[in-house]
């Protein structure tokens, strides 16, 4: 999916070179609206992944590793031995 928005990403300033080049300074006006029907919609879609990637991918992958860390900060707790606790009556947080 990474591969496809940065695909998509390249792809849109490439249409617009083209579209600039061989369909506008050629003179072929008869295609330039579904030319840039296409190249609207390509940007659309690439906005709609990168924006994907940015928040909603790296959320994900932070809940996961804060839970990662949890379970494994617990687990370290649960392994120390129990004297290390009984010694202090009064714990000051």
């Amino acid at each position: 999916m990474f591969i496809v928005a940065i695909a998509l990403s390249m792809l849109v300033p490439f249409l617009f070179g083209y579209l600039i080049d061989n369909i506008i300074l050629r003179g072929e006006n008869s295609n330039l609206l579904i030319w840039f029907g296409i190249a609207l919609m390509l940007s659309i879609v690439s906005s709609i992944t990168s924006f994907y990637f940015m928040s909603f991918a790296t959320t994900k992958k932070s809940i996961k590793n804060s839970a990662k860390l949890s379970i494994n900060s617990v687990s370290q707790m649960l392994k120390m031995p129990i004297p290390l606790f009984s010694k202090r009556k009064n714990l000051i947080i």
